[in-house]
């Protein structure tokens, strides 16, 4: 196994805990339907947050030819699908009866556009150290 078939399988795994997430809340969204407050703006970046997970595992497919991963430029790497996983949880709490997501959209704005801020400034740094080393 190379090294880099070692790391995607846990790049992988954060991704799919995302996916799932977002998955789950939109069946749990039908299922409660009549009982929850749907926000329009929340299904926007729902949509959004599943090709954003959806793109950083394709990425990470053409860093393949990379064989020396460092520790740091892994953990770097790995901050992107994590914080995005963390996104999905921050816009969607567990969907419950009586859930309001408007009300937690703007509970959680802050943190939200914050993490998603600091995972476009870990791309760019994490692509620039990959194209220049």
């Amino acid at each position: 196994m190379k090294q880099f078939d070692h790391l995607s399988i846990f790049v992988s795994m954060i991704i799919a805990l995302g996916v799932r997430h977002l998955i789950l809340s939109v069946v749990n969204m039908i299922n409660l339907r009549g009982k929850i407050r749907i926000y329009y703006p929340t299904m926007v970046w729902m949509i959004f947050l599943l090709l954003l997970q959806l793109q950083i595992w394709w990425v990470f497919y053409y860093r393949h030819d990379n064989s020396d991963w460092s520790y740091f430029a892994f953990l770097l790497y790995l901050y992107i699908p994590i914080t995005v996983s963390m996104l999905s949880h921050l816009l969607l709490p567990e969907v419950k009866a009586e859930t309001d997501l408007e009300a937690i959209y703007y509970r959680n704005r802050k943190w939200f556009f914050g993490l998603l801020g600091s995972v476009a400034f870990i791309s760019l740094l994490e692509d620039f150290i990959y194209t220049t080393v």
